[in-house]
């Protein structure tokens, strides 16, 4: 990260990627129920995004080559 000029530095996700370093401790039940969370979006006039598995994949292959994923 140091090695990126400034300006890439500040437009990089790289920065936040230490949040996901350790599992979160699971919830006895989602905070908000999807039915009730995908209304609510639908209300707001906006539409939830679908994420192929292709694209996650994509993801994942990227970030275990730049080596920020452990197994």
């Amino acid at each position: 990260m140091r090695a990126l000029p400034e300006r890439q530095r500040a437009h990089s996700v790289l920065t936040v990627l230490d949040v996901y370093r350790e599992l979160c401790p699971l919830l006895p039940a989602p905070p908000v129920p999807g039915a009730q969370f995908q209304s609510a979006v639908e209300r707001s006039g906006r539409a939830i995004p679908h994420v192929m598995q292709q694209l996650i994949g994509k993801y994942l292959a990227e970030l275990d080559r730049l080596g920020v994923l452990t197994k």
